[in-house]
Order: C-alpha cells, then structure tokens, then sequence
C-alpha cells in the first residue's frame, strides 16, 4: 500500500457511508465550491465517524508537511460542473 494511503475500515465503529473496507488517497485533493444547494447533491447523508475522519485528517496534515503533491492530482470543481455532474442524481 502507498503511504498516500489511508485504510477505512467499516467496522469499529461500524460506518454507514461506505460498504466494505475502503482507503483514502490523501495525495489527491478535490475542492468543490461551496454554494446553498450543495447539501442536495450528496449521495447520502450520513458521514464518515469523527474518529476515523480525524485519523484521515491527521495523516493528510503529516504527509502534506513532507511531501509534494502533484499539481496534477488537485481538482477544482465549480457549481456548474458539480450540478452537471449530477444532474441525474436526485
């Protein structure tokens, strides 16, 4: 596994939001524009438990202090392409 991983278990405590044992690029970064309707176009709504959030926090911090992400792998959506994106979603 790359360092610029970040395991999610779904268990321990069991999280909702994802299906099966999953991990986090932290060397990617996605940044979307905030705006008022932006709520409607999530998937769902539960969220990641705050202590697995935390941990995958903690180790972004750690890695982007030691090492260089790509220009490449970061990504800007504005609110036109987040609802064009989604625009079949309900």
């Amino acid at each position: 596994m790359l360092k610029s991983n970040v395991t999610i278990r779904k268990s321990n405590p069991d999280e909702t939001v994802i299906d099966k044992d999953s991990f986090v690029q932290i060397d990617n970064i996605i940044q979307l524009e905030n705006f008022k309707d932006l709520e409607k176009k999530r998937r769902q709504i539960d969220k990641l438990s705050k202590e697995k959030f935390n941990k995958v926090l903690k180790r972004y911090n750690e890695y982007k202090e030691n090492e260089w992400i790509d220009d490449n792998k970061k990504v800007y959506m504005n609110k036109e392409e987040i609802i064009f994106l989604n625009q079949d979603l309900k």
